[in-house]
């Protein structure tokens, strides 16, 4: 993913076009799922439909779309262009009312807090996170991007066994989200000591070099290139792939179903991921906003749930 050792950092052409291209992605995502990127993310964190997820954006934002800041952040390698107007758009395509602000580092926090955003997005070169500005919610890019993706193939897999490749933080969370899905997951990784701590961690069982051809359903948490060949694959092979590079060749991209995308789901899981914080049960203090969804529809009514679906970025006719 990244030129730097041990930091997982997007480049400017990883990112180029996406936010363009949301609703080809919808598009995609439906295809290959049966869901869009909103309803996968939605369902990865827990919520049992999107009218639920639409309720919660209604409850955090008060009746109308969340406040969502996004701050630059200049440490260590510094800024890439363009990351904080492609998160802008990835939240206001899912209906939060997103914005980047003015100044960067801790000047930007505070522009954030005296703008009143109900959720603050930032990134440096080791850490992608979102926090709430009241309620405690906060989201780790790794652990939402894995969930998420660990949905998209869970309505795509064939059978019942899963290969997760990578033992990262993206490859754990993704392998934690399968099992509990019923998914017989098998883990691989090609640092033996990474690769035993997740076995021990998950439960999950364990694999060695050659074993991809093995699999129909796999997930690549790697940043590895082009090391799944069409050898590896049949017509039953589906891929979900939230890696950079992709590990799946152009050739085998052609071949099967890869759902990819470089930011755009794990962004939304983490947004999603934060709502359900803030409106679910079992969140501290029952919630910092609501009780749940329900209370929010009773609070705010089915008028205001209807505007908040019509505030989302339709791709109708697109």
């Amino acid at each position: 993913m990244s030129k730097y050792a041990d930091v997982d950092r997007l480049e400017e052409s990883e990112i180029e076009g996406v936010a363009a291209g949301l609703c080809d992605l919808d598009r995609q995502s439906r295809e290959m799922t049966g869901l869009t990127i909103a309803e996968l993310a939605g369902e990865s964190v827990g919520f049992a439909s999107h009218d639920e997820a639409l309720a919660a954006q209604v409850a955090v934002g008060d009746g109308v779309a969340p406040r969502v800041a996004v701050i630059p952040v200049t440490s260590g390698y510094g800024l890439i262009g363009g990351f904080a107007q492609t998160l802008v758009a990835i939240l206001n395509h899912l209906g939060a009312n997103a914005r980047a602000t003015d100044k960067t580092d801790l000047a930007g926090l505070e522009e954030a807090y005296r703008a009143r955003a109900q959720l603050i997005f930032m990134a440096d070169d080791y850490t992608f996170t979102a926090v709430s500005t009241r309620g405690g919610a906060m989201s780790d890019n790794g652990i939402a991007t894995g969930r998420a993706f660990g949905c998209a193939l869970a309505h795509m897999a064939r059978g019942g066994e899963v290969l997760v490749l990578g033992a990262g933080p993206v490859g754990l969370s993704a392998t934690r989200y399968l099992k509990g899905c019923g998914f017989a997951v098998s883990v691989y990784d090609k640092d033996p000591a990474r690769l035993s701590a997740a076995v021990e961690a998950t439960g999950a069982g364990r694999e060695q070099d050659g074993c991809v051809a093995r699999y129909r359903n796999i997930l690549d948490a790697t940043n590895g290139a082009d090391f799944i060949t069409a050898a590896d694959v049949t017509s039953e092979t589906r891929i979900s792939a939230p890696g950079i590079p992709l590990g799946p060749t152009a050739q085998v991209r052609s071949l099967v179903p890869v759902f990819h995308n470089p930011l755009e789901l794990g962004t939304a899981a983490m947004y999603y991921d934060c709502l359900h914080q803030l409106t679910s049960t079992t969140a501290g203090k029952r919630g910092a906003v609501v009780a749940n969804a329900d209370a929010a529809k009773a609070r705010f009514g089915r008028a205001a749930l209807a505007r908040q679906v019509a505030a989302t970025f339709s791709c109708e006719g697109r």
